[in-house]
């Protein structure tokens, strides 16, 4: 077994009907915050997303240079499986990169593309 790995969710992988259907279980989490990111929404009709959420689009994280805005929303504990699914299901609109959360520790977290 991997050992674990930080990913920072603030959108539908925090949502357990989502985590069970993407990576069979529920994550381990911890609570943790962003600075210096903002979160604008996407439309988007995606029936997996509407069927296990309820959502009918996404949040697109971006960062900004303002370190008063913040994300809040969990850090996650994956191994590299999890994580390489995690890659898939968030596609070419994102790009995953690594921060620093509020807690101090570092974690993965997917970005928005830029327009």
């Amino acid at each position: 077994m991997s050992t674990p790995v930080a990913l920072f969710a603030y959108g539908s992988l925090r949502d357990p009907a989502m985590q069970r259907w993407l990576f069979g279980r529920l994550l381990p989490r911890d609570p943790d915050r962003l600075e210096g990111a903002v979160c604008d929404w996407i439309d988007d009709i995606d029936p997996d997303l509407v069927r296990l959420t309820g959502q009918r689009g996404y949040p697109a994280l971006r960062r900004v240079a303002d370190r008063t805005l913040a994300v809040d929303g969990d850090c996650l504990w994956l191994d590299g499986p999890a994580l390489a699914r995690a890659d898939r299901y968030e596609g070419d609109g994102y790009h995953r990169t690594r921060v620093a959360l509020a807690s101090g520790r570092m974690a993965w977290v997917y970005l928005a593309e830029p327009e």
